[in-house]
């Protein structure tokens, strides 16, 4: 108590100067304590010091850009039924250098599937996102409790009706559902897609990467040039996120601006080999979830030969070709030839509204990869995406003589 006492300037004989001197000194003394446990703790400057994580295993470092192009598993009907199932649950995925996490099929790509006209598509779709915490608005069309789901067979003639392709049904959280659609037997044969498609949350989910291809089999069985080559499935698609990775807020999506990057098979800027005077065919879907693409081979042209599964009655060469966004003609089928051991690129339009003049020019002539061009930002205009390094023996495949050439056209694809 004496101890206090003198500390505090309250012994005897002491005035109001040494009571505030006292004071004084309890105060330094209270800080320097203070600093000295913060020091024994090895912090300084009032920050905390991260301390190494211990005991974390390394990940395999992805690369950002520029690997060969991965396609999607491909699953197929057997004895008429294609029985499979489909998991949705958020993942982790490496795209563009970012680690994001998102909602997703399988935990990544999901697979194509394949099937044929008079086939019945069986599917056990398990939604395991976690509860939704919002309640339902009072107009059930507003953005909303982004963890409910369906699907949607995109351009199917089938019933739209019970557990078919219905696209009002509602699957909830921590449920299977099942799927059956028929198809009928003189169905179109042709790529189509599917895709959420609750009201309220498909959005969200498309733009999270939620979507595959459906190959109808048997398009262009007559046509040996275009049955016999290379086919790929290409899945064109908008990334964005949200500061933690995510996409948690349908103002995320908005406005155009949001974008970030745009990828081929959940791959930003892949590349794609052929040889010279190879023909590939491209079956492209259009999944990104706001914007059109503007797609060109730089010194190639493109040959169009269906869209949304309806075969044309003759190709459609174009020197560009407009991708339409999700909804209407959002699938097409190209006929690529490499002509010339040239590098070849995609660029994708961010803005419905800029002509295709206003993007940015070709790679220069020469040694392509010493002037490498990459979109940094959310307000790139322009996506190098699909670079093709040819190789250098040469195929026989050629254009199909089976489907009359028409005059090139500058740009086809149809409205939004």
């Amino acid at each position: 108590m004496a101890k206090a006492q003198r500390f505090f300037g309250t012994s005897r004989g002491l005035g109001p100067h040494a009571w505030r001197r006292g004071l004084l000194q309890a105060g330094l003394a209270i800080g320097t304590l203070a600093l000295g446990q913060r020091v024994a703790l090895g912090q300084s400057g009032g920050a905390h010091v991260h301390m190494p994580e211990l005991g974390v295993a390394k990940l395999p470092v992805v690369a950002a850009m520029d690997q060969p192009l991965v396609e999607p598993e491909v699953r197929r009907s057997v004895n008429g039924v294609l029985s499979t199932s489909l998991h949705c649950a958020y993942a982790y995925r490496d795209i563009g250098g970012m680690r994001l996490y998102l909602r997703s099929y399988e935990g990544g790509l999901a697979p194509t599937l394949r099937m044929k006209p008079g086939e019945t598509l069986k599917i056990r779709l398990t939604n395991d996102f976690p509860p939704n915490r919002d309640l339902v608005p009072s107009i059930p069309s507003y953005p909303h409790q982004f963890n409910n789901t369906n699907l949607h067979f995109h351009g199917a003639h089938c019933s739209p009706s019970g557990i078919a392709d219905n696209v009002m049904r509602l699957m909830e959280p921590g449920k299977s559902y099942d799927i059956e659609i028929p198809l009928p037997a003189d169905h179109t044969r042709g790529t189509y897609w599917y895709h959420p498609h609750f009201h309220g949350s498909a959005d969200v989910q498309v733009a999270s990467g939620m979507a595959g291809a459906i190959v109808v089999e048997g398009d262009f069985a007559d046509v040996p040039e275009i049955a016999q080559a290379r086919e790929r499935v290409i899945l064109l698609t908008q990334v964005v996120f949200d500061a933690f990775s995510m996409i948690e807020d349908f103002g995320t999506l908005f406005p155009e601006t949001a974008t970030r990057f745009l990828a081929i098979n959940g791959q930003r800027r892949p590349t794609i080999d052929m040889r010279p005077g190879e023909v590939q065919r491209w079956r492209l879907v259009g999944s990104q979830y706001q914007d059109n693409m503007l797609l060109e081979l730089d010194q190639h042209r493109l040959n169009v030969i269906a869209y949304d599964g309806i075969q044309l009655g003759a190709l459609q060469e174009t020197k560009q070709h407009r991708r339409a966004r999700t909804g209407r003609e959002a699938t097409a089928c190209l006929f690529v030839a490499a002509f010339r051991a040239m590098r070849a690129f995609c660029k994708g339009q961010h803005r419905p509204r800029e002509s295709a003049s206003a993007l940015p020019g070709r790679f220069p002539e020469g040694n392509h990869e010493a002037h490498h061009q990459d979109d940094q930002g959310p307000d790139a205009a322009a996506w190098q995406g699909r670079r093709d390094r040819v190789r250098r023996h040469a195929v026989g495949l050629r254009l199909p003589d089976a489907h009359h050439q028409r005059p090139p056209a500058q740009e086809l694809g149809g409205a939004v």
